[in-house]
């Protein structure tokens, strides 16, 4: 074809794919970019400029496909500290309701354990943060030093 010839994406796309099949049968990678541009009737730095170009679009859809990735990861690995601790409040309530010897009579039976056990998971239960003490304990001791700081001033 003549200078200044205008191709097509699909034409540049299969002699970079022709390129990249035929690559292997040549002992490099000018002789391979020679031989195959001579086959479509375009020069050899045409064929590798279209190459070039190629690689990096490949590359920067690489990239956009691997960010898009992360944040997928980022996403689901939050999704499942949720549930995690989600799990670990249902585990809990189950155990404490599993307690009981007795069945629930009706629903106000089940509201009132229901509020039990809600008032012990906000007051009573021994938090790891908080060097195995109660939030009641922390809370006082809170109170109790704050109490004893404005005295002092």
């Amino acid at each position: 074809m003549s200078k200044g010839t205008r191709y097509t994406d699909e034409f540049k796309a299969k002699a970079v794919r022709l390129l990249t099949e035929s690559r292997p049968s040549y002992s490099s990678e000018t002789k391979a970019i020679a031989e195959v541009a001579r086959d479509p009737g375009v020069s050899s730095e045409t064929l590798r400029r279209w190459r070039n170009q190629s690689d990096a679009s490949a590359a920067e859809q690489s990239e956009q496909s691997a960010q898009e990735a992360m944040a997928e990861l980022k996403r689901l690995r939050a999704e499942n500290a949720e549930l995690r601790r989600a799990n670990g409040i249902l585990t809990t309530a189950s155990a404490f309701f599993a307690a009981r010897r007795k069945p629930f009579r009706d629903v106000g039976d089940l509201e009132l354990a229901t509020f039990q056990w809600v008032s012990w998971w906000n007051t009573k239960r021994l938090h790891a943060s908080l060097d195995y003490r109660t939030p009641e304990q922390v809370e006082t001791e809170y109170y109790t030093n704050q109490a004893t700081q404005a005295a002092s001033l």
